[in-house]
């Protein structure tokens, strides 16, 4: 990469160190909305008690209040895969615990993306451009770190089919493709 781009490095090093601050240091221990619907529905799957209750107010607000969670404002039922992504951590943790772990795990799956798309971009500028693809989203990488969103999974998923397919490997393309659709 020419020195005349180091404003590219100072760009994505600045946008790191904000998502740092202001991401991922927020996120952990942090529980906000979203978070506690799949923690309690990965919970009561844990201890294999039928979820089919799970889209009624009443069912949340016992459960919640048996996880140790103050009932949420809105209430907005998330479908059942989205238990299946934390009943690991769930089953042995409480709640500010579990969010801690489900964070970090948020991150490195972010990570992970980073280091996927290196296969798609040009060797001597990779990082750099795909940091500043991935950092300049903001908004989204702090929603998705602080409610405990999927979407780092999604993303490592839509990233990982995309190097499948420009190594020609169509049919593990669509394989990884198929849990995002």
């Amino acid at each position: 990469m020419p020195a005349s781009a180091a404003w590219l490095r100072v760009a994505v090093l600045a946008l790191l160190a904000g998502h740092l601050a202001y991401s991922v240091w927020p996120s952990l221990g942090r529980i906000r909305n979203d978070f506690p619907s799949y923690y309690v529905s990965a919970r009561v799957a844990g201890e294999e008690r039928p979820l089919d209750r799970a889209y009624g107010r009443a069912f949340w607000e016992e459960e919640s209040a048996r996880a140790g969670l103050p009932t949420v404002g809105t209430f907005v039922p998330h479908p059942p895969p989205n238990a299946l992504l934390l009943l690991p951590i769930a089953a042995g943790l409480d709640p500010v615990a579990a969010k801690t772990v489900w964070s970090c795990v948020l991150a490195l799956l972010l990570l992970a993306s980073f280091f996927e798309l290196r296969h798609v971009v040009r060797p001597q500028a990779w990082p750099w451009l795909v940091g500043l693809a991935l950092l300049t989203q903001t908004a989204s990488l702090r929603n998705a770190l602080l409610y405990g969103q999927p979407y780092p999974l999604l993303l490592l998923l839509l990233c990982s089919s995309l190097v499948a397919l420009v190594r020609g490997k169509s049919l593990e393309s669509g394989l990884l493709l198929a849990p995002v659709v």
